[in-house]
């Protein structure tokens, strides 16, 4: 079944399914939906939640973070790479701060390898987001220090905490039976880097349980799993499902809310239904302002527009009909977002010809836009 004749309570089902930790064959078996458009659909969705959280994630007021990574891999475990396999096989990280006090993840970031250049990318995004001075908590792992320290220079508190584990019986030797148990703690110190850290709150068991909280919501993530993603992309989209969950619609217990109404993100809960029901009342809106017309919701069309071999763009159509206009019975919309300053913009073409689908409709604008933007740079005096 194609994503096209997909029902919006079939996506919903589907996208609770995959957040939830279920895998793509178990949520096949669950919505009768096949495997591959379960796939198609998390990877849309997943990056429409890129696009949310990076929209959403903005002028945060946190003041206790703690930041860790989680391991997964893509196609094969790196050791079992071979030359001519896929570049993006192999291991993949997965970066993330999480705010002790709302549970909000504010950033994170994928990379296949755990280096000081991707860590220094962690950072920055992560400080782009923030309004304040902010404390800092990390393990031992080097790249933290340097990287927290070019971005942040001496405006952070920043300290790590250094655990050293042991087995259960105290000894050093290996143990078959508890190779995937957790090992003890023998012992934790606590050095601080920069600034003057409250003591007491250097930890990072917060974010330690978030990653327990994601592999049980990822199956790809999960141990001993088969269901490892098999394409980069698949995995990015899985880990933007998921942040997008636990921020905007998973309740904490013991906050009694999301961590975005904590944070003050956002007012109410939000159901997986809530973001995209929103998006379309918003375009009806904007279809109500621009053309004069009442409109219904009919569908959504995926678009992916090329020129000379390269995307030039790539997203979701809404279409539309409508009432009231003279001229025309159907309209195209979609939203996009400007800047974190302007917001999102809404788009809304007629089908009036040459306009007589979604991909013409978005030829049509990235044609006005050029023309726009040539007719704005000729006027501007010299």
């Amino acid at each position: 079944m194609s994503n096209y004749f997909l029902k919006t309570d079939q996506k919903i089902a589907i996208v609770a399914a995959l957040a939830e930790g279920n895998s793509i064959r178990s949520t096949e078996r669950m919505t009768g939906c096949h495997r591959d458009t379960i796939m198609r659909l998390g990877v849309r969705i997943g990056q429409g939640c890129a696009r949310l959280l990076d929209e959403k994630m903005r002028n945060l007021d946190c003041h206790r973070l703690e930041l860790d990574e989680i391991w997964g891999y893509v196609g094969k475990k790196a050791r079992h790479v071979k030359d001519g396999d896929d570049p993006t096989m192999g291991d993949v990280w997965t970066y993330c701060a999480i705010d002790s006090d709302t549970k909000l993840v504010p950033s994170y970031h994928v990379s296949s390898s755990r280096n000081h250049k991707e860590t220094i990318a962690f950072i920055t995004d992560l400080a782009s987001r923030l309004n304040n001075r902010v404390q800092i908590s990390t393990d031992a792992m080097n790249s933290y220090e340097d990287a927290i320290e070019i971005v942040y220079g001496s405006e952070v508190d920043y300290a790590q905490i250094v655990k050293t584990y042991q087995s259960e019986d105290g000894s050093a030797a290996y143990n078959p039976e508890r190779r995937y148990s957790q090992p003890r703690i023998a012992s934790s110190k606590k050095r601080v880097f920069s600034g003057n850290p409250e003591r007491a709150l250097i930890s990072t068991s917060y974010v330690e349980r978030l990653n327990a909280s994601t592999r049980l919501h990822m199956k790809r993530l999960a141990r001993l799993t088969h269901a490892f993603s098999k394409k980069y992309e698949n995995f990015e989209a899985a880990v933007a499902l998921n942040f997008a969950s636990h921020n905007f619609v998973k309740t904490h217990r013991t906050l009694k809310m999301t961590p975005a109404m904590a944070a003050g993100v956002e007012r109410d809960f939000w159901s997986y239904g809530e973001n995209h029901d929103q998006y379309i009342e918003e375009l009806k809106a904007a279809i109500l302002n621009v053309h004069g017309a009442d409109a219904t919701h009919v569908e959504t069309v995926p678009v992916t527009e090329e020129f000379e071999g390269e995307t030039v763009w790539q997203g979701e159509v809404e279409v539309f009909t409508i009432r009231g206009h003279p001229k025309a019975k159907r309209v195209y919309g979609w939203g996009f977002i400007v800047n974190e300053n302007q917001g999102r913009k809404y788009v809304a073409v007629l089908e009036i010809p040459p306009v007589d689908s979604a991909q013409t409709a978005v030829k049509i604008a990235i044609a006005a836009e050029i023309k726009n933007a040539k007719q704005t740079k000729t006027s501007r005096p010299s």
